[in-house]
């Protein structure tokens, strides 16, 4: 208990220091208004002076090194800061302006930043349309950031408004690092403003930071599709929350292994992701069960992407990952379940100097809080996993570092699978395990499915000096001997 609220003492104060303190990059320039009604000086909305009244507009007339602050109301447009360097774009009071996705969309993106450096995007509120029971509206991305070097992302709210949030409204990633993700990219036309990324991609390295992102479709923030994606993500709040949903109109999943995946949502039906996924998830979700839920992923970084995932809060909310039953809908079906796949994801992320780590992040309600695919030398560590399926997994994974995680009420703490993909091309082994504290978990506190190595207990990975309640281990031994 007092761990957790340990935990949560930090993650407010840590919020909080974002009302006190958001920098900016802009320095020297022009600084321009925008406001609702058209009036404001430099600084002061209440000012009476010439004020833009669209976002766009001031950034259109802007240059590099400038600095446009909105005014507190909603602005319906989508916005493109491209081509501008050291440029910031802020909101003057912390959420109080909204950008709000407009009737007719232009571009696959809400808010577009890059194909320049050091721009910075503060303090917004992003409402996107996800329909209102008749008219259904899917944007790729709520903010899309590519081609820019030391740009940062910071305390921005992204939401879903309207009464269509789940299933194919709404939007796919609130924040993409990246010109490319996980869950397919539209054509290049709908990427209004940016440049082919040709047969080299361009850079895409950004800092974000204290954003929260709620009641989106596939990913709340996402790093990767390239090598040359790279960021720190730090001390944001993702959640999962959806409280209506039929299992036909979203990408609900059985939890019986083996059985296919229902209708998906578009651009999620990848099936190199789903059934790296799925076959992933087979030893861990128990047999037999025919409840259903709605998936998505917390933060994705990886398929090439680099960086450091450090201090953010996921969660799937406000039911269990276990199978909470939802009400009986409208339409007289059971609603499923609606609950993050992943909390933090690494996919195939880059590797060497610059690889990728998760560090003392909070992850709840998940059927896997932290999971690593092919994730060869990366670091997990120093993570507090409570009332997920899985605390931590690994699979198709070389040379990993799991160390001083705290996986509390879990169906399994633990688990590496010796391989994540349909074709058994890549096995785990020696990935170290070490000094985590895995308590309280109802089947398995840790679990290791690789054999006829040199490693521990008969297996190709290290384990050692990992505690548990019992040693409900598979094989035992491998979580350490039992704690009275």
């Amino acid at each position: 208990m007092r761990i957790r609220r340990a935990v949560a003492a930090m993650l407010c104060s840590a919020f909080a220091m974002v009302l006190v303190s958001a920098p900016t990059f802009a320095s020297g320039g022009t600084t321009r208004m925008v406001d609702t009604d058209g009036r404001a000086s430099a600084g002061n909305c209440a000012g009476s002076g010439f004020a833009f009244k669209k976002i766009q507009k001031a950034i259109d007339a802007s240059t590099s090194g400038d600095t446009v602050l909105v005014c507190p109301g909603t602005y319906e447009e989508q916005v493109a800061a491209l081509g501008l360097s050291n440029f910031t774009l802020k909101s003057v009071d912390q959420g109080a302006a909204t950008i709000k996705t407009p009737s007719v969309l232009a571009a696959d993106y809400l808010v577009g930043l890059g194909e320049g450096n050091n721009i910075s995007f503060q303090g917004f509120t992003l409402a996107v349309r996800a329909g209102d029971g008749i008219n259904c509206q899917q944007l790729g991305e709520a903010i899309l950031v590519a081609d820019t070097v030391g740009s940062e992302i910071r305390a921005n709210r992204i939401r879903a408004t309207g009464g269509l949030t789940l299933g194919p409204c709404g939007y796919v990633v609130g924040i993409q690092v990246g010109l490319n993700g996980p869950f397919g990219s539209p054509p290049l036309a709908h990427r209004t403003g940016f440049s082919p990324a040709g047969p080299t991609p361009p850079a895409s390295r950004a800092t974000v930071d204290y954003n929260a992102v709620r009641d989106f479709i596939g990913a709340g923030i996402v790093v990767g599709g390239d090598p040359h994606a790279r960021s720190l993500i730090t001390r944001n709040s993702v959640r999962f929350l959806h409280e209506t949903a039929d299992a036909s109109t979203c990408g609900s999943i059985p939890l019986a292994p083996g059985i296919a995946a229902t209708a998906g949502i578009p651009r999620m039906g990848v099936p190199s992701l789903m059934g790296r996924l799925k076959s992933a998830m087979k030893t861990v979700v128990p047999g037999g069960t025919t409840s259903s839920i709605c998936f998505a992923f917390g933060i994705i970084e990886g398929e090439g992407g680099t960086g450091d995932i450090v201090n953010n809060r996921v969660l799937s909310g406000p039911h269990s990952a276990f199978g909470t039953p939802r009400p009986v809908s409208t339409t007289g079906t059971t609603n499923p379940t609606a609950a993050l796949f992943v909390g933090i994801l690494q996919l195939v992320p880059g590797t060497g100097v610059g690889r990728t780590s998760v560090t003392d992040n909070a992850v709840f309600r998940t059927l896997a809080g932290v999971g690593g695919l092919a994730a060869d030398n990366t670091t997990i560590s120093g993570n507090f996993l409570h009332e997920n399926i899985l605390g931590v997994f690994l699979g198709s994974t070389v040379g990993a570092t799991v160390n001083d995680n705290i996986a509390h009420n879990n169906a399994v703490g633990i688990g590496i699978n010796d391989e994540a993909f349909p074709v058994n091309s890549v096995l785990s082994h020696d990935n170290t395990v070490t000094g985590n504290h895995v308590l309280g978990n109802f089947i398995n506190s840790c679990f290791d499915n690789t054999t006829g190595g040199t490693g521990s207990y008969g297996t190709d990975d290290t384990w050692s000096g990992n505690t548990a309640e019992d040693n409900s281990s598979d094989p035992w031994g491998i979580c350490g001997q039992a704690v009275v």
